[in-house]
């Protein structure tokens, strides 16, 4: 999935674990995944390949197709 900065909508790169850069406008944002239901922060789990995320607020597992992703700026 191509990640778009949310300031100049060009491509990012990751530098890891869900930081990423944009080589255009220079700003690096750390990934949000969100709950669909609640827009709280998932807890991201990973098992024997698999890819989910949990929802402590009481929606459950999530599946990674319906987390919505937003970027926070770093300081």
């Amino acid at each position: 999935m191509e990640m778009l900065c949310p300031n100049c909508q060009k491509s990012m790169y990751e530098l890891k674990d869900s930081l990423y850069s944009c080589p255009v406008c220079q700003r690096s944002y750390k990934q949000l995944c969100l709950c669909p239901q609640c827009q709280q922060p998932l807890e991201y789990l990973q098992a024997c390949g698999a890819v989910n995320y949990f929802c402590h607020y009481g929606h459950g597992l999530i599946s990674k197709y319906q987390v919505i992703y937003q970027f926070a700026p770093l300081v």
